[in-house]
């Protein structure tokens, strides 16, 4: 039982024990994952105690001190992701009882194959966006092996956007996301087609010697995700190499875009976003990014075709 030392005194003798809290609960596991091997945490890392969950997800803590306490599910690798949790106030000798709802903590294992113009994407980073989730969470699944593929236990978001990351530094999303459900194991093919651009822009538009320039891709047909492209500049230096790269004062040209019908818009900003602290609902001070606006801003539309270089000028 937890000693209690009673206030004023300063001799062991005034030492008193309290009844603890016991406290019963149950988890809400995901479709498809069975409680044995699972357990529940209690405190902090290095002074934890652990619960095993029974056969029906179970458990049972007992004399615990008359405290605020947080009770975690512990995450296992291919079934359940960390996360899952709840935060109670224990009175002492009483009994508790709480709920840790773990429904939507379940995990899949995705085994992805990734082709750049139908050659493996060797030494690519591959990533997913949570598509179904309020934050869309990014997941970095690894690069590909010498056969296009990476592979990795994630947790089961639902639908989810497959991106890759070119030798370029360009992040590109698949038109086709997947499904990422519990207890499952995802295995997909995605093949990105790649087109080259030569973007003009009229001779008046003047380009800051530090800042940025983005390109947005829109599909047409309101379909699959949209493409952002940013080139950033510094001291009058723009990048040589990279995602997009000048070929003429007034000219860019990018090498990898996905393919498909577009409606480009290109921007010119002069600086960058900065970071600033505004107060939230409860006065605390949060970091807000406060965006920059664009000194140029034109769009047009663009067939972009495998293979092939299509060449756009601006308004």
């Amino acid at each position: 039982m937890p000693v209690v030392v009673k206030a004023g005194t300063n001799d062991v003798g005034e030492l008193h024990r309290t009844a603890g809290a016991t406290f019963e609960g149950i988890v809400l596991l995901p479709p498809g994952v069975r409680p044995l091997g699972l357990e529940v945490t209690i405190g902090e890392r290095g002074d934890q105690e652990h619960s095993p969950l029974d056969s029906g997800s179970r458990f049972r803590c007992e004399d615990l001190a008359a405290t605020t306490h947080t009770f975690d599910l512990a995450p296992q690798p291919g079934l359940v992701a960390a996360g899952a949790s709840a935060t109670v106030e224990l009175t002492a000798s009483e009994t508790h009882a709480l709920t840790i709802d773990a429904q939507n903590h379940g995990m899949t294992e995705v085994v992805l194959t990734v082709l750049l113009e139908g050659r493996p994407a060797i030494g690519c980073s591959v990533g997913l966006i949570g598509l179904a989730a309020e934050n869309r969470p990014r997941l970095w699944l690894g690069k590909c092996d010498d056969e296009g593929r990476v592979s990795k236990f994630v947790r089961a978001w639902g639908e989810a956007g497959v991106t890759v990351t070119l030798e370029s530094g360009q992040q590109i999303e698949h038109i086709d996301s997947i499904q990422l459900l519990p207890s499952e194991r995802i295995s997909a093919t995605r093949s990105f087609e790649l087109a080259a651009l030569q973007l003009r822009f009229p001779p008046s538009v003047t380009f800051p010697s530090s800042g940025r320039i983005v390109l947005e891709l829109v599909p047409l047909d309101d379909t699959g995700p949209t493409q952002v492209v940013n080139l950033h500049g510094r001291d009058g230096e723009w990048p040589a190499e990279g995602p997009g790269v000048f070929t003429a004062p007034s000219e860019l040209r990018f090498e990898s875009l996905p393919v498909g019908r577009w409606r480009l818009t290109a921007e010119v900003h002069d600086g960058f976003p900065t970071i600033v602290l505004q107060p939230d609902a409860q006065g605390n001070a949060r970091p807000v990014r406060e965006p920059t606006m664009p000194t140029y801003r034109a769009s047009a539309d663009a067939n972009l075709v495998a293979g092939e270089a299509t060449t756009v000028t601006l308004d």
